[in-house]
């Protein structure tokens, strides 16, 4: 970390790809599939910059990943892999990822800064 407590590129730890696919191809073959589609989107992401105000690629396939991984039932994980194996190309699975992080995310974080905003005019 730098002096003025900022921090150098040196300091931020590199990205690392997804877990390994847990998923058998013969038991679950279409979360297999989409899983490794999402890890897939992680190393085409290599050298790639997304436009302008969007996520990293990198981010959009851990982000899709995990959706996989974590899924609370398996009806939301086939849903979830659906969109992913109907997306074109690694672009469309990009703009997929987006639409989850700022749904999702930003959900979030706005109910984080209401909390903030309700404590302070006690609403």
């Amino acid at each position: 970390m730098a002096r003025n407590g900022s921090r150098r590129l040196e300091d931020v730890p590199p990205f690392e790809p997804l877990p390994d696919n847990v998923f058998s191809l013969q038991t679950h073959p279409t979360w297999h599939a989409a899983y490794a589609r999402c890890t897939r989107l992680f190393f085409w992401a290599v050298g790639r910059q997304p436009p302008p105000g969007s996520a990293s690629y990198d981010m959009c396939s851990r982000v899709l990943g995990h959706l996989v991984l974590e899924a609370p039932t398996e009806r939301g994980r086939d849903w979830v892999c659906k969109k992913i194996l109907n997306c074109a190309d690694e672009h469309a699975l990009a703009r997929l990822a987006q639409k989850y992080i700022f749904t999702f995310v930003g959900a979030c974080a706005f109910l984080s800064h209401f909390h903030i905003f309700a404590r302070v005019f006690r609403l």
